[in-house]
């Protein structure tokens, strides 16, 4: 809806007019909201707290990673960030002759990325 018109205090005045825009209603969203990621029903890392080793895509050095990133004791960071450290570093290794697992080397350079931007914001105080 636009009114357009003259604000009444000013009637004879030389002022350009007004033009009030009002937004529209929202409407409301359907229901039920369809999922953009997963199924709720479908337990997943997030939702229903970590997932099992067995669900994990990579085993050998996932475990560390989500103990990491879920660690709110500030104390405690230092620890896990060195399993996950340690863990990568074992994993490198045993990739370091074999020419496949792409997709496992790039999780682990995104999870490290992750590691250190955790360490930076949980680990650093104001004034250092």
């Amino acid at each position: 809806m636009v009114w357009r018109g003259r604000p009444l205090a000013l009637t004879g005045a030389n002022c350009p007019p007004v033009i009030v825009q009002v937004p529209a209603p929202v409407t409301p969203l359907p229901k039920p909201l369809p999922s953009a990621c997963f199924p709720l029903d479908e337990p997943k890392f997030g939702q229903n707290g970590p997932m099992r080793d067995e669900e994990l895509k990579y085993p050998k050095w996932e475990r560390e990673f989500q103990d990491t990133i879920l660690e709110f004791d500030h104390d405690k960071v230092p620890e896990t960030a060195q399993r996950f450290e340690n863990a990568v570093f074992v994993r490198v290794q045993e990739l370091a002759s074999d020419s496949a697992h792409h997709d496992e080397r790039e999780a682990i350079a995104d999870a490290t990325t992750t590691i250190s931007v955790l360490k930076k914001y949980k680990l650093s105080y104001p004034g250092k």
